[in-house]
Order: structure tokens, then C-alpha cells, then sequence
């Protein structure tokens, strides 16, 4: 039910009748100003936040659960609209969200107040007093059997958070806060607030201050905080213990929700972070890369032997050795004529036994050959050095460069 806002608002309840019930309690003015008010207070909210929520009304005296007037209301000056807040949300864990307060002038001196508490989803929650959890039964606020409060978790798993905060050691000394959303909706204007605030070493990151207007699912922020010996010294400032509150807007209950995570830093000294699914990828590309660089090296060695199989004589000899081991065998040296207009540089260096120089120009006129000149113009062609092509090559030269080897022989 809607929380009565007005005089007029409570007037009609009187005037109807209307019960008490599941959602709706009332109570004397005066109760909020006994010295059990800091406990009764968060034992009601709390009761109704773990049933289907409700609504408190002070200011309103009751016979057999049913109105039958105006009480007078509280003193303005001795309990206010913030003070009941702060009862309520330091006295419950974990906090009770979209809870709304209204203040009912009864007079120019005294009020009476109306609180309203939606259904949580985000419970149970526990009265911080006594250490127990609450529900509302008929007309009272009565403490939950083991069984019901699991209840209630479930309840609470049925909706996910949409909002998870976690600290990661790196190195074992440097403190990082993980920020991310293990949901499947965007969490929407998600603010964080310390408890006490926090002491940074440089200024804070901007979505510690100004929060995140969406959170999107899997997204994940991580924040550096500090080392160890920055937070641990005996003359450090910084908040190694602390709460943080994370208020955001859950489009499923299309309400806020408060996420609290009590953090002492101290628990996680001599840790360290189990590598992340990056860095797992990162070692494993660096190990296969090494793999592979080994696998390179094995056959830039295998090329290295293979190499001379592309030389002119196929082996790793060159044409005179070749010729010197067929003399001491005492065998007739014979080389396999080849066509020169397809060979480079290196097979007439070696084939000829010239230097690099005349074997370039030589190689160069066999490519060309067709648009005229002679061998024998070519500076450094002897004679001898004719005979020697005429007789390893399967071109024959021509008219005139054959003239010249015959004259030589």
C-alpha cells in the first residue's frame, strides 16, 4: 500500500477503519523517543523489507490492531526525518533499499511519520542489535526459523546482483579494487561510497567520484589503490579497513539496490592474485612463440645443409675440387653440359672458375644474347676461356666466338 502522506491521509485510515495487517503497522508517537527505539525501529523496518514490505505509521493511537486517533505526533525538535534514516540504515545490514520517510505536520511543534518499506530482494536483512532476522507475522515483527531465512536467499539468487567488488594482490604488494558486473542486464547510474572515506595517494579515479552511468554485462574496471608499504606503514594514512556501499538502479526490480562489501585489506597480506584468463592467454602465446622460434631455428640449420644442393655441381664442392678428386681417383672429370642462358652469376663463378666481376658480365650476355656482340668483346674472355664454354655448354657459341676457341685449341 501507498505510505499516508498527509493529515487528511490519516484521518481516513481512522475513519475507515482500517486494520492492521501484513503491510501496515501502527504505533504510538511516543515509541520513537523510548530507549529501544534504536533496535525496535530497524527490527520493524527490517521485518517488513523480508516480508512483501509495508508501511509504519507513528502517530496514531490503536485498539485491537484498529486506528482510533491522532496520537499528537513526536516533537519536531527531538526527532526528525534524518535521525529516523540513520536509525534505520546503521542499524540494518545490509541495507535496505528504496525505503521513503514522510514527515506529517500535526502542528507548528509536533509531527507524526510515515515510513514506507518495499519488498527486498537484495535480504535477508539482519537487525545489527541482536543479531536476528526478522519477518512480519499478522499483526508483529517475529523472528525467522533457520528454514525461512534460507528462503529468503533464495529469493535473493532468483534476482543476481548486477554489481561485484573484489580486491587483487599483484606482485604481492600492489592492492587493485576489481569493479565488474557478473550479470546479464547493465547496471545504471551505479555510485560507491566509502565507509569511512578512503585516503588516495594521488586523486581518486573519476568512477570512485563521479560513479558509472552503465555498467554493462561482463564489463570490468580495475583500480589501483596502493602498495603495502604506502598502506601499512606505522605513519600511513591510508583506510586499509572499510565498507563500501554500491547504490544502483537494477532494471529488473526497477528499483535501487545497495550491494555492501566489508573489506579489510589486512586479510590479504603474503597473497597473491591468481593470473587472470589474460595473462594465462598472454604466457601461452609467449610459450608457443618460443616453440615456434626453435622450430625456425631447427630448420634455418636443415636449409643451411640443403643449400649447397642448389649450387651448379649439387654438392657442397666446388667445380676444381670436384676435378681434383676425379684426378687422384684417376677418373675422366665430366661435367653435364647445361643450357648458360639459364643460370645466374654464381654458376659461371663457378663453373669458369672467374671472378664475381667477369662472371656478371658474362651472365649478362647470355640473358641478352640474340641482340648482338661477341664473347670474346667482353673484358677479361680469353681464348682458353672460350674453349672452356664451348665445351660445358649446350649452346653453342657463336661463328665467331667458336672461331676464336678453335684457334685457341
Amino acid at each position: 500500500m501507498n505510505a499516508p502522506r498527509t493529515q487528511a491521509d490519516l484521518e481516513a485510515l481512522i475513519a475507515g477503519n482500517v486494520q492492521e495487517n501484513l503491510h501496515l503497522d501502527y504505533k504510538d508517537s511516543r515509541a520513537l523517543v523510548e530507549k529501544n527505539v534504536r533496535s525496535e525501529l530497524p527490527k520493524d523496518v527490517s521485518a517488513f523489507a523480508n516480508s512483501d514490505g509495508g508501511v509504519l505509521v507513528y502517530g496514531i493511537r490503536e485498539e485491537g490492531n484498529v486506528p482510533v486517533a491522532l496520537d499528537g505526533g513526536v516533537e519536531n525538535s527531538v526527532r526528525t526525518r534524518e535521525w529516523i534514516e540513520q536509525i534505520i540504515s546503521s542499524n540494518i545490514a545490509p541495507r535496505v533499499d528504496g525505503i521513503r520517510i514522510y514527515q506529517i505536520p500535526l502542528s507548528t511543534t509536533h509531527s507524526a511519520y510515515t515510513i514506507e518499506i518495499p519488498k527486498s530482494y537484495r535480504g535477508p536483512h539482519q537487525e545489527r542489535g541482536s543479531k536476528r532476522y526478522y519477518k512480519r507475522h499478522n499483526f508483529e515483527s517475529l523472528s525467522m526459523e533457520d528454514y525461512e531465512i534460507a528462503d529468503l536467499r533464495s529469493r535473493a539468487r532468483s534476482v543476481p546482483p548486477l554489481v561485484s567488488f573484489d580486491v587483487e594482490i599483484r606482485g604481492r604488494i600492489l592492492f587493485l579494487f576489481v569493479i565488474s558486473n557478473p550479470g546479464d542486464l547493465a547496471a545504471q547510474d551505479v555510485r560507491f561510497k566509502f565507509s569511512p572515506p578512503l585516503t588516495w595517494r594521488e586523486e581518486p579515479p573519476v568512477i570512485m567520484t563521479n560513479g558509472i552511468r552503465s555498467l554493462p554485462p561482463r564489463r570490468e574496471y580495475r583500480v589501483f589503490y596502493g602498495s603495502s608499504p604506502d598502506l601499512f606503514t606505522s605513519d600511513s594514512t591510508a583506510r586499509t579497513e572499510f565498507v563500501l556501499e554500491v547504490q544502483y538502479f537494477h532494471p529488473q526490480l526497477a528499483a535501487e539496490v545497495t550491494e555492501t562489501f566489508e573489506v579489510n585489506l589486512g586479510d590479504y597480506l603474503g597473497t597473491w592474485a591468481a593470473p587472470s584468463p589474460i595473462e594465462e592467454l598472454t604466457k601461452a602465446i609467449q610459450d608457443q612463440l618460443g616453440t615456434i622460434k626453435k622450430e625456425v631455428e631447427n630448420l634455418r640449420k636443415t636449409v643451411e645443409v640443403l643449400a649447397p644442393l642448389a649450387s651448379p655441381t649439387g654438392l657442397q664442392l666446388s667445380v676444381r675440387s670436384l676435378r681434383e678428386i676425379a684426378s687422384t681417383a684417376s677418373l675422366a672429370p665430366s661435367l653435364e653440359k647445361r643450357n648458360p642462358e639459364r643460370e645466374g652469376t654464381a654458376y659461371f663463378e663457378e663453373i669458369l672458375e672467374v671472378d664475381p666481376g667477369l662472371a656478371r658480365r658474362i651472365s649478362s650476355y647470355f640473358w641478352r644474347r640474340g641482340t648482338g656482340g661477341q664473347l670474346q668483346d667482353i673484358e677479361g674472355v680469353t681464348p682458353e676461356l672460350l674453349d672452356k664454354m664451348r665445351k660445358l655448354f649446350s649452346v653453342p657459341l657463336s661463328e665467331e666466338d667458336e672461331a676464336a676457341a678453335v684457334d685457341n685449341a
